[in-house]
């Protein structure tokens, strides 16, 4: 089931960029504008927003909006559950313990699908401990990441690069997984007025942009290897099918630490001679 085109007049364009799309740059406000267009969710009904972090835009929506596509598509057929469960793996129509569930899980059913499309959320991938909703209502915000999962899933085409708040609560908190790793200037003698040579300065761990990532790859494992070594670094089960413009700076960063990390780590085998 198609959707017309939302359509927005000057005015209307000019209070969504000073609103729910704030500190978009141009080209980041038009790429929300036209996903917005092409979704039919309206920014004006808080169905659809833009979030830049690091200078990276990500698109985001409630579970309100997620389900309102799925409605859309005609092939939404209801879903099952949600579920959870605790360290013993028995899942639970109710939570009822005042510890957090381990995970939760959602079936969404299609009705072009013979079976459901499941969403499993585990709480420590999602989980933000500083959230005030998280605290009170740890349940029912997996439970929402877990829905979230598996609409994406059942509906890759209606909702491909948008995600809910619920899933995104976590990606302020990655910087924490970047390992400490300083990247070190290539040397440069600078004579100092004594006579000595000065060290070679240090450079600030600035963010690297995706060529220079997707180069460092190619270097240390081969051609075409990106995807995969993506999947490792950012489990699709946490952020989902995650797009490289969609990348946060702290992601990036973490990014280019790693693949350095493994170039070190086979150079220094080849040195051994192991």
């Amino acid at each position: 089931m198609s959707t017309a085109l939302v359509q927005f007049n000057p005015d209307q364009l000019r209070i969504v960029r000073e609103t729910v799309a704030k500190g978009t740059s141009a080209e980041q406000f038009a790429l929300f504008i036209e996903v917005c267009k092409v979704s039919g969710l309206n920014p004006f009904a808080r169905q659809i927003y833009a979030i830049v972090r690091g200078g990276v835009m990500t698109v985001q929506t409630s579970i309100d909006g997620y389900r309102l596509l799925a409605e859309r598509s005609g092939r939404y057929g209801g879903q099952i559950g949600p579920e959870w469960c605790g360290d013993d793996g028995a899942w639970k129509d109710v939570w009822l313990a005042d510890a957090p569930p381990v995970a939760a899980r959602v079936g969404v059913l299609r009705k072009d699908f013979e079976r459901p499309v499941w969403g499993v959320a585990k709480y420590k991938s999602y989980a933000v401990s500083s959230n005030a909703l998280w605290q009170k209502m740890p349940d029912t915000m997996l439970a929402k990441c877990a829905e979230a999962l598996a609409l994406r899933k059942a509906f890759p085409s209606e909702m491909s690069g948008v995600y809910t708040k619920e899933e995104m609560d976590q990606a302020d908190r990655d910087v924490v997984d970047i390992p400490a790793v300083v990247v070190e200037a290539a040397p440069v003698e600078q004579p100092s007025t004594n006579g000595h040579v000065a060290p070679p300065p240090v450079a600030a761990q600035n963010v690297p942009d995706m060529a220079a990532i997707l180069a460092l790859c190619e270097e240390v494992y081969s051609p075409g290897k990106w995807p995969s070594v993506k999947a490792k670094l950012f489990d699709p089960e946490k952020y989902g099918d995650l797009a490289d413009e969609m990348l946060s700076e702290t992601q990036r960063i973490r990014a280019r630490n790693a693949l350095l990390k493994r170039k070190a780590d086979v150079a220094a085998k080849a040195a051994s001679g192991k």
